[in-house]
C-alpha cells in the first residue's frame, strides 16, 4: 500500500489539521485522557444501578446430612488348598542330586529334558569336561557313560554326588 503524501488536497488539510492539533497544549485529568485548555468538558453520564431480577420465590434451602459409609461385609476367606504332595522317586532325588554336584562344581553346565521310550530323562554337557545322559527309572539312576570323564572336575562332580546319593 503506497503512503499518501500531501500532494492530495484532502490530505494535505488533514495532515495540517493533525499538526495544529499537537502543537496546543494538552492537560490530563483522571476521568479523560488527555484534553485541550480551553476546550468543553462533558460530564460523564452516570447510569442509574441496575434493578435487580424477579425470577420468583427463592428455592428451599437443601440441608447436607453427613452419612457414613458402611461397608459390605466381607466374604468368608475360601479354606486352603491342601498342598500338594509331590512324590518324587528314589531315582528322580539321585537325579536332583548330580545335578547339584554338578552346577556345584562346574563354572558352566547346559543341562536340557530328553524323552526316550517314554520316559524323560536328562542330558547333562559341562563343556570340555564331560557328557551324560541320565534317567530316573524307579529307585535307581541309569546314568552314561558311568565314568563322568577323567578330567578332576569330572572325579569331583563324581565323587560329591556319589556322598549325597548314599543318604538316600
Amino acid at each position: 500500500m503506497m503512503e499518501k503524501d500531501d500532494s492530495d488536497a484532502q490530505v494535505a488539510e488533514s495532515i495540517a489539521a493533525f499538526r495544529a492539533a499537537m502543537d496546543g497544549k494538552w492537560l490530563f485529568d483522571d476521568r479523560v485522557l488527555a484534553f485541550k485548555k480551553g476546550s468543553e468538558i462533558t460530564a460523564v453520564e452516570t447510569l442509574p444501578p441496575p434493578k435487580p431480577r424477579d425470577d420468583g420465590p427463592l428455592p428451599e434451602t437443601v440441608e447436607a446430612r453427613t452419612v457414613t459409609e458402611t461397608e459390605p461385609p466381607r466374604p468368608a476367606p475360601a479354606p486352603p488348598r491342601p498342598a500338594e504332595e509331590i512324590s518324587l522317586t528314589v531315582g528322580e532325588k539321585k537325579a536332583a542330586h548330580l545335578l547339584w554336584a554338578t552346577v556345584k562344581n562346574a563354572d558352566l553346565a547346559y543341562i536340557e529334558s530328553v524323552r526316550r521310550n517314554e520316559t524323560t530323562g536328562l542330558k547333562i554337557e559341562v563343556p570340555g569336561v564331560m557328557v551324560l545322559e541320565v534317567e530316573p527309572k524307579g529307585s535307581y539312576l541309569e546314568i552314561s557313560p558311568i565314568d563322568f570323564g577323567k578330567s578332576d572336575i569330572a572325579k569331583k562332580i563324581k565323587s560329591e554326588y556319589e556322598a549325597m546319593s548314599k543318604s538316600l
